[in-house]
């Protein structure tokens, strides 16, 4: 009898007057066992594949047929990882329309843009650098950053939006705390007034930057407490509102929150205080009768001296 062609018969024994013309396709749909890539080259290797299948010889028997070791078993239908599907019109149109100006995408992104400029200090123009433009291309590439025109616009209409809400925050308040502190821009000739109200809503404390004035004039008592009033009209709260005032030790503004709030409701800053103290201690003219120079004075005339010295040195 001429050998078989097929494979399959490696793993059964073919009856006289029988045929199997489908066999591969019976095994791989009914008992899940797929075509060999390579089938035996000799009899003694058939001899040895059909010793370790666990077939029966009968045609019978072929719906109860196992696969053996040397026989690849396709995964089942249940185990196979789900195949991703391409997306329908429908699902690619929708994701689309999500950047438009009236989408859900554009709206989550532009407000994550007007926060990381106002709670990382940046510039207006950040969405027209190239970086940031770049960026936008890899994480986002169907968004289109606004210019700078149209985010100011933007952080302007917010402004308006947070400070109708503070305010009417203010007129639910009974009472409220200040912090208030001048300085001057370093390298610069330009002073503020920086001014800071705190109060309780509910169980949360809440510290909230009213405004930094330009002082455009001498930095006197009564143009202080004018600029201060100033503030607090602009937000509507009244004097008497105000329960304390916390400042520095400068003797102007401690004399405008007196004209302005009176005495018993000014405290110095501790810290400040504290700070005071080693520098007056520091600055005596006598000990025990006896003058001595300004040591801080002395201290920072001579770390310049050093300074200036260790830069011209060979």
């Amino acid at each position: 009898m001429a050998p078989t062609k097929s494979g399959a018969w490696s793993f059964f024994q073919k009856l006289d007057g029988k045929r199997a013309n489908n066999l591969w396709k019976h095994l791989e749909v009914y008992h899940g066992i797929e075509q060999l890539k390579k089938k035996p080259q000799n009899a003694s290797e058939r001899e040895s594949a059909i010793s370790s299948s666990k077939t029966s010889n009968s045609s019978k028997d072929l719906d109860t047929a196992k696969p053996s070791s040397s026989v690849t078993v396709t995964i089942s239908q249940e185990d196979k990882p789900d195949e991703p599907l391409q997306p329908t019109l429908e699902t690619l149109f929708a994701r689309r329309k999500a950047y438009d100006e009236d989408g859900q995408r554009f709206k989550e992104l532009l407000e994550g843009l007007l926060f990381m400029v106002c709670k990382d200090n940046l510039c207006l123009s950040t969405p027209e650098k190239e970086g940031f433009r770049h960026l936008m291309k890899i994480a986002a590439p169907l968004w289109q950053p606004p210019c700078r025109k149209t985010l100011t616009s933007l952080m302007e209409t917010r402004y308006c939006d947070i400070s109708a809400y503070i305010r009417k925050s203010l007129l639910r308040i009974s009472s409220v705390c200040i912090t208030m502190v001048c300085w001057t821009g370093r390298h610069q000739t330009n002073s503020f007034l920086g001014m800071t109200v705190h109060y309780a809503e509910g169980n949360e404390m809440k510290s909230i930057v009213l405004g930094v004035e330009y002082l455009t004039e001498s930095h006197t008592a009564d143009y202080l407490e004018k600029k201060m009033l100033e503030l607090l009209a602009l937000w509507d709260i009244e004097p008497s509102k105000v329960s304390l005032v916390i400042t520095d030790n400068a003797a102007n503004i401690t004399k405008a929150c007196v004209q302005a709030f009176g005495k018993s409701k000014h405290v110095p800053c501790f810290a400040h205080t504290i700070n005071l103290i080693p520098a007056n201690a520091l600055g005596f003219k006598q000990v025990n009768s006896q003058p001595v120079p300004y040591v801080p004075m002395y201290s920072r005339h001579n770390s310049r001296i050093k300074k200036y010295s260790y830069a011209f040195s060979p």
